[in-house]
């Protein structure tokens, strides 16, 4: 619904700047790396920066409309709570490289994590995946 009403000069600043933070999150990563800091709250104050990011991107394109999506409760605890897992994941990500895991390790853990959730999906939730979805997975890995 965004794409339609977007300029293609809009699109590659937007990719652009995605590309920018995604190689500032290298940085990131390397800084949360030190000893002398505490790693959590490296990935605690970078996805608070993503959600204040992505709140004002939505007002920017959006305008007022977006508020009454954004702040709709059920939908902010639901989606905040899976960021909250993910913040957790990605510390715990550091704090394995940080106690020596072989980064072959955490690479196959990483590849491993997308089948296991559509097996799980499939028995938990009773989804159903087609043929292309299977392949997409398949080359994801």
């Amino acid at each position: 619904w965004i794409m339609a009403r977007t300029t293609t000069r809009a699109k590659l600043l937007t990719l652009a700047a995605f590309v920018a933070l995604d190689v500032a999150r290298f940085g990131m990563f390397e800084f949360a790396m030190l000893d002398t800091i505490n790693t959590m709250s490296v990935f605690v104050a970078a996805d608070f920066a993503s959600l204040v990011l992505s709140m004002s991107v939505s007002f920017i394109i959006e305008g007022r409309w977006a508020a009454t999506k954004i702040f709709d409760w059920s939908c902010l605890w639901r989606w905040l709570t899976i960021s909250v897992l993910f913040v957790g994941a990605t510390g715990l990500h550091a704090e394995a490289y940080k106690v020596g895991l072989p980064v072959v390790v955490m690479d196959v853990m990483n590849k491993l994590y997308l089948p296991i959730a559509a097996l799980i999906s499939i028995f938990v939730f009773r989804r159903e995946y087609g043929k292309l979805e299977w392949i997409a997975m398949g080359v994801a890995m």
